[in-house]
């Protein structure tokens, strides 16, 4: 099995729409990115050095409640998803790299807002750290 580090770059574009209601905000993003997989020096392979590009989608679900006097922090949960193409750049194949790949998280935290209220806010959830 790959259990050397890969180094993965994303660049992608997304869309999300606060559902508000009270003090609790629902946020689904969907979005397209593209990625370049550099798996190092795993297996010392041939293909050291080589990077991989592929494409991917993206989604996400955040869900969060307002909290405090002014309703200016926010501890919210969210789970998300990324569905990659398999490259077909030579070599991939030597990583597992070649076929489709599947990433999932879930992340849990705190925003506190200091220039607006939390329904004035643009997004709910536009800091985080993933």
């Amino acid at each position: 099995s790959f259990t050397d580090p890969m180094s993965i770059v994303e660049l992608g574009v997304s869309g999300y729409k606060n559902f508000c209601g009270g003090a609790i905000c629902v946020t689904p993003r969907l979005g397209v990115l593209i990625a370049d997989f550099d798996p190092g020096n795993a297996y010392n392979s041939l293909y050291i050095g080589e990077t991989y590009q592929t494409w991917g989608v993206t989604a996400e679900l955040a869900a969060g409640l307002a909290v405090g006097a002014k309703k200016d922090g926010l501890i919210y949960a969210q789970a998300a998803f990324r569905q990659f193409a398999g490259s077909n750049a030579e070599g991939s194949d030597t990583f597992g790299l070649d076929d489709n790949m599947t990433m999932s998280f879930f992340g849990i935290g705190y925003a506190r807002r200091f220039a607006k209220a939390w329904n004035e806010t643009p997004s709910a959830f536009t800091w985080r750290l993933e």
